[in-house]
């Protein structure tokens, strides 16, 4: 039993911040698929519209984003030859608070792309915002679209 707790703690040790290690899963509890919902006032956008978003937390927890402004707020990709690339951008706006989000239980949360718009939605296409809750294994996603022109 000792010798199997040591393993435990070297391989813990050895993985440390890797968060997509099987120890990491096992220690960090996850949340059901349908505990967070990325809501958008449209699922089309012009470029250079304002685009808000939301994260509606459909749990009895109290969830925390971890705020990393200047960085964009929840991770962006955008579609390229049928494969989804990760899209960085920063404001050039000073951050309001620097304050990691609290999302209580059955609130909706909502905040506007518009500080970082220019930097990561200049191009149209299919994009996807991805949230991930710190302490947990999963992932939320929802798709959008931006498009040239009017809708």
């Amino acid at each position: 039993m000792v010798a199997l707790i040591a393993v435990a703690a070297v391989l813990f040790a050895k993985e440390g911040a890797n968060h997509d290690s099987y120890l990491y899963k096992i220690i960090r509890p996850s949340l059901p698929d349908n505990a967070l919902e990325i809501i958008f006032s449209k699922n089309q956008y012009v470029l250079g519209e304002e685009i808000f978003f939301g994260v509606l937390n459909k749990t009895n927890q109290t969830l925390r984003i971890e705020n990393e402004c200047p960085k964009e707020p929840l991770d962006i990709y955008r579609l390229e030859k049928d494969v989804w690339i990760r899209i960085k951008g920063q404001t050039k706006n000073p951050c309001r608070s620097t304050e990691d989000i609290i999302i209580r239980p059955y609130e909706l949360r909502g905040a506007s792309y518009l500080p970082w718009q220019g930097a990561i939605f200049s191009v149209p296409g299919k994009y996807k915002i991805e949230l991930r809750v710190e302490g947990y294994g999963n992932k939320f996603a929802k798709e959008f679209e931006i498009m040239t022109g009017s809708i």
